[in-house]
């Protein structure tokens, strides 16, 4: 059984309580309201799960969400830069179109863009 909707339960409450809070920073640095829950975000797929029930949005803005944060882009590309697989999905998703705008292709290599032509709105 997962755990995410309480995950996303308690960030919507601490959004709804400090308008200012910001869950990406709070998941990054201490991952709180999952630490005693057995299914955590372990992996690239899940943390977009989380973040899409969180604030409500699509798959790409999700992405955008995640890689607005420093701290996530350093462990994406460290991620990309490791694991073949993770390097081949991000390759596909930029030949592709999709992750366009938040990766490029430096030879072969995945690179995570710092920027993006339009940042994303601040939720």
């Amino acid at each position: 059984m997962s755990e995410w909707p309480a995950a996303a339960d308690f960030y919507n409450r601490q959004r709804a309580a400090d308008p200012a809070f910001d869950v990406i920073e709070d998941m990054y640095r201490s991952r709180r309201p999952w630490n005693d829950l057995s299914d955590r975000p372990a992996n690239w797929f899940e943390l977009v799960k989380i973040v899409r029930s969180v604030f409500g949005v699509s798959i790409d803005e999700a992405h955008r969400l995640i890689l607005s944060h420093a701290g996530f882009r350093r462990l994406t590309q460290a991620a990309i830069d490791t694991d073949p697989g993770c390097a081949r999905y991000v390759r596909r998703g930029i030949v592709r179109g999709r992750m366009a705008e938040i990766a490029e292709l430096q030879g072969e290599r995945p690179v995570i863009r710092l920027t993006w032509p339009s940042p994303a709105p601040r939720l």
